[in-house]
């Protein structure tokens, strides 16, 4: 609208006077909350562009100085007409921007729940595994302490038994690098689970913040 305004004046070689209650924040300049007329930046380009002045006004201050300077007949009744419909139309607006920032905080609880459940599965699968790593190193603890104490019990007190000292170390070796995979994993997952508590705690947070 703003070039074919321009156009316009330059097709007529004439200013302008344009009246609109459109409440695009870059056509006007505010000064304490109030509109004062349009942006500096418009009238600088509409006189590089056309050679022309510009004026630009909403529809109930452009009625008021027609009655005030052009002395033309305007009553009172059409001016607040104009600035109520003015009101209505700012209620209005109000009213939509506070349905689209509840649907966007409905929007945001419905992600933040959605990963916040995605989190507890999460935790819920680490804490079986961390459950069952457990239960795993501590069998693999009694196999060493049992191969240790059976050791110590073929060597201190003899045996009859033929014992291939080679397979013994073979199996110590293997049980006890199983269990090093496990302490490994065990760590790995803890550390991972206590991340997923820090961050599901930081999603209850901004899930409250946004209800």
């Amino acid at each position: 609208m703003w070039t074919q305004v321009i156009d316009k004046a330059i097709e007529l070689g004439t200013g302008v006077v344009l009246v609109t209650d459109d409440k695009k924040e870059d056509w006007w300049e505010k000064f304490k909350g109030k509109t004062v007329g349009p942006r500096p930046e418009l009238v600088k380009e509409f006189k590089d562009r056309a050679n022309q002045t510009f004026h630009m006004y909403q529809a109930d201050r452009f009625l008021e100085l027609a009655r005030e300077n052009l002395g033309e007949q305007v009553s009172e009744e059409i001016v607040e007409e104009i600035r109520e419909v003015r009101r209505r139309d700012k209620l209005a607006q109000q009213r939509n921007k506070e349905i689209e920032l509840y649907r966007h905080r409905k929007m945001q609880q419905m992600h933040l729940a959605e990963e916040l459940e995605s989190v507890r599965n999460q935790m819920y699968k680490y804490e079986k595994e961390i459950n069952m790593l457990q239960e795993k190193r501590h069998m693999l603890e009694n196999e060493k302490s049992s191969f240790n104490e059976y050791r110590n019990k073929m060597f201190h007190e003899g045996s009859d038994e033929h014992i291939n000292d080679n397979q013994l170390t073979e199996h110590y070796y293997h049980v006890s690098k199983n269990y090093d995979e496990v302490m490994n994993r065990l760590e790995s997952s803890r550390i991972k689970h206590q991340d997923l508590i820090q961050h599901m705690a930081v999603l209850e947070k901004q899930l409250e913040t946004v209800r």
